[in-house]
């Protein structure tokens, strides 16, 4: 309900147990909360709550299956596989029809594969994304990109890049300004990089890393460089989605999986009324999988120079 955003009207239940259908269609805190109602007449003093739902990329992907697979996952819960062919009682046709679905569909479906996401609206495939983890030998010009954390658990994740290849990660979480300011000037100095080859995110906080090291902003509601595309944000991930489809960027391994999980989360929206192509915005992507795509914004700035090959040569001294 979107005049309840914080499940108050959970306040008062008092429940025993509880069972979520379709629990990937439910919010994380939906169910955290719900899950905290459990207290009226337990069994052994143990509340119990139930999830269903199919294989699907989000906050169960990464709370059950993946915590589960990795040995992390919390002590009071369980991942169950449950396949159709579990079911000795099954109809054959029903195997049948999951069989003549399209390849990611029958994956998901009949197998099982939570690797595979029910949406198709992905920006690259998922074994190209894989691929981007190796060395390169394609050097040139060095860059730095940053995403300032704006409040809360959000992180600054800082990439320092030759040519295409990103060399070198560093995060950096509830330090100040002045530290963040600090730190990518070392980098800079340190990877010997033009001033105009630095990209910072200039949106909230961020505005006052710029505003120190005097180097480019970067603003994601500005207007894209391309004409088909919502902001400069969206034409950037298209275009990062082009260079990772084509094998023209690549990463060193550290961070590998939180990159991957980032950079899956960022999906094509819907074409709005006047054509335009956009991603989903970053607060509803950390509504829908608990998590900020720091790392993936971060990457995705690295775009904006392959838009505007041109930028910055002489813009500064």
């Amino acid at each position: 309900m979107p005049s309840d955003p914080d499940f108050g009207r959970f306040g008062s239940l008092e429940i025993t147990d509880y069972f979520v259908d379709e629990a990937s269609e439910v919010s994380e805190k939906c169910v955290n909360i719900l899950n905290s109602r459990v207290r009226f007449k337990l069994i052994n003093d143990n509340p119990k709550g139930l999830l269903t739902c199919n294989p699907h990329k989000g906050w169960l992907y990464r709370e059950f299956f993946d915590a589960q697979r990795n040995n992390s996952i919390r002590k009071d819960r369980r991942f169950i596989q449950a396949l159709p062919t579990d079911n000795p009682h099954i109809s054959p046709v029903y195997i049948e029809s999951l069989q003549m679905l399209p390849d990611i569909d029958r994956k998901r479906l009949l197998e099982g594969d939570w690797d595979y996401d029910e949406t198709k609206d992905r920006l690259y495939e998922y074994d190209d994304l894989l691929r981007c983890f190796r060395p390169s030998t394609t050097l040139g010009d060095k860059f730095i990109t940053a995403d300032i954390a704006r409040m809360g658990d959000d992180r600054t994740v800082i990439v320092v890049w030759n040519n295409l290849h990103a060399e070198k990660f560093v995060v950096l979480k509830h330090k100040p300004i002045n530290e963040v300011v600090d730190t990518i000037n070392d980098l800079i100095k340190n990877h010997s990089v033009r001033l105009s080859n630095v990209l910072v995110d200039e949106d909230g906080i961020g505005g006052g890393v710029v505003d120190f090291i005097r180097c480019k902003g970067f603003l994601n509601g500005s207007k894209a460089v391309r004409d088909n595309y919502m902001n400069l944000k969206s034409d950037c991930y298209f275009k990062l989605g082009e260079l990772i489809s084509s094998n023209a960027i690549t990463f060193e391994g550290t961070h590998k999986d939180t990159i991957v999980k980032e950079l899956e989360m960022i999906r094509r929206e819907k074409i709005d009324s006047d054509g335009k192509l956009r991603v989903t915005n970053k607060e509803d992507l950390k509504k829908r999988h608990g998590i900020s795509p720091d790392f993936a914004d971060a990457i995705m700035m690295r775009a904006f120079y392959e838009l505007k090959k041109n930028f910055g040569k002489y813009a500064f001294a």
